[in-house]
């Protein structure tokens, strides 16, 4: 799995109360593997002992690759703004939940993604 932001919202590195975070920790105490990208926090989260199944990844395009799942947590511009083709070419299963609703999903569908967001059938 990748996520995509773990502070607490875009265009910040602050990791306190990040629920983001929350839900990352959580999904490692589960031993899911975790792929985890955040544009600003990552030196933050190179600080810490994370649990072993959270490998971080510098680069955006990167983490996604071979993931059956992106989840988005929070709203960076560079998230709507990769090409969702690159975001379908890279990731092994075309699987989204987008928490922060930053993709149409009509156009998800038409373009092949199993996009689950917030507030939308």
């Amino acid at each position: 799995m990748t996520i995509w932001g773990a502070s607490y919202k875009a265009g910040t590195d602050d990791l306190r109360c990040s629920v983001a975070f929350e839900i990352i920790k959580s999904l490692a105490r589960q031993k899911v593997i975790i792929q985890l990208f955040d544009p600003a926090a990552m030196v933050h989260l190179e600080k810490m002992k994370l649990p072993r199944p959270i490998n971080l990844l510098k680069n955006q395009s990167d983490s996604l690759t071979g993931s059956e799942l992106l989840v988005i947590l929070n709203e960076w511009p560079q998230f709507s703004d990769m090409p969702l083709s690159q975001i379908k070419k890279r990731l092994k299963k075309p699987n989204i939940f987008d928490s922060k609703n930053l993709f149409n999903p009509t156009e998800m569908t038409k373009m092949g993604f199993n996009y689950f967001c917030l507030g939308h059938p």
